[in-house]
């Protein structure tokens, strides 16, 4: 049982479940429809890292406090889906 535990452990490490979502965020960024000076601010402010780092995804509820104009806002919702939830507010 031990070993098995061991195995269930290495995997999850070595295949981690962000990199699963990181297809859709990225599809996410390249999106068109994205105003063109917030995909102009992506190099200055690495979304896919920091959302990466804060592990948000699909179903999650997302509290954007201090959105400013919205750049992680616009980016939140689709990442949520219609599963999750953004708040946002200044």
């Amino acid at each position: 049982m031990r070993s098995l535990s061991r195995l269930v452990l290495m995997v999850v490490v070595a295949f981690p479940m962000g990199s699963l979502a990181q297809t859709d965020l990225d599809s996410i960024l390249a999106d068109s429809s994205r105003p063109q000076a917030d995909r102009q601010r992506d190099a200055g402010r690495a979304p896919a890292q920091v959302l990466e780092f804060l592990g948000i995804g699909p179903g999650d509820r997302v509290a954007d406090l201090l959105a400013g104009g919205g750049y992680y806002t616009r980016i939140l919702v689709p990442l949520v889906g219609d599963g999750g939830r953004v708040y946002a507010g200044n």
